[in-house]
């Protein structure tokens, strides 16, 4: 068995460090993308398209198809469930899905606002410190975010929610009730 790790937006692979770290104390290969344009800088993710975005992951389980597991599951987290949802439905021999907090919509006027918004607003600042106390795990995220990048966001979201229902492998959608990015409904 083998685990394909698809990270969240503006993120980067370490963010899911310890599944991986889990994934391999129970003797489970996986391997970590990372996502065009993440992991860089924020004007790298501002040149990628979230055809870009998942292309990297369509490399990603290529790679891990390589390794010929016996059992290939694909694992995302927010923005990395829309990708393994898009990955499930696209190509052959993904066993099973794992959906953390999938980030498959995002709810109010936003959506609506941010294809226009694009145009007049190039950056949105980020206090990444302020964003991470809660957590215990520090992720590696950028300090401004490209507006545009919301709208490849979106995009990807909604392209993702038209193949979800064909979607007729196993998968586990886990998601915290206490969220503040991802809306509980999701799952």
């Amino acid at each position: 068995m083998a685990f394909l790790l698809v990270h969240g937006f503006s993120a980067a692979p370490d963010e899911l460090r310890t599944l991986a770290q889990f994934l391999e104390s129970q003797n489970i290969a996986s391997f970590a993308v990372r996502v065009a344009g993440h992991s860089t800088s924020p004007d790298d993710l501002k040149r990628n398209t979230w055809s870009d975005w998942y292309n990297s992951v369509r490399d990603g389980f290529t790679l891990v198809k390589s390794w010929n597991p016996i059992h290939l599951l694909v694992a995302g987290f927010s923005m990395g469930g829309a990708l393994s949802v898009l990955l499930a439905y696209d190509v052959r021999g993904v066993d099973g899905l794992v959906l953390l907090a999938p980030a498959l919509k995002i709810g109010g006027v936003l959506p609506k606002l941010v294809p226009l918004l694009k145009h007049f607003v190039s950056d949105r600042e980020v206090d990444f410190v302020r964003a991470q106390e809660p957590y215990e795990i520090k992720r590696t995220k950028y300090s401004r975010e490209p507006v545009s990048t919301y709208h490849e966001l979106f995009k990807l979201q909604k392209k993702a929610r038209q193949n979800l229902r064909r979607i007729t492998i196993p998968t586990v959608i886990i998601q915290g009730t206490n969220d503040r990015t991802i809306n509980p409904r999701n799952g």
